[in-house]
């Protein structure tokens, strides 16, 4: 019988992971750039509550890839 290895590779996995903090990190950036020179003033307040939610989702990708990666070299 052959063994079915479906595990990925570890390296491979993590580097996805750094993959997806980076996009999430400049997201935030680009968020940011077109919240202070794009948008107009009036539709920051109606969007004001989509773009909290979005801070915080990305910024907790950002900060569980930080927080797993210092844990993992640890271990």
């Amino acid at each position: 019988m052959e063994e079915n290895n479906t595990s990925p590779d570890p390296k491979l996995r993590w580097q996805n992971r750094r993959r997806m903090a980076w996009i999430a990190l400049i997201s935030i950036l680009i968020v940011t750039i077109l919240a202070f020179f794009v948008v107009v003033e009036s539709r920051l307040k109606l969007l004001g509550d989509v773009i909290k939610m979005f801070y915080l989702s990305m910024a907790s990708i950002v900060g569980a890839y930080v927080g797993f990666a210092t844990l993992d070299k640890k271990v």
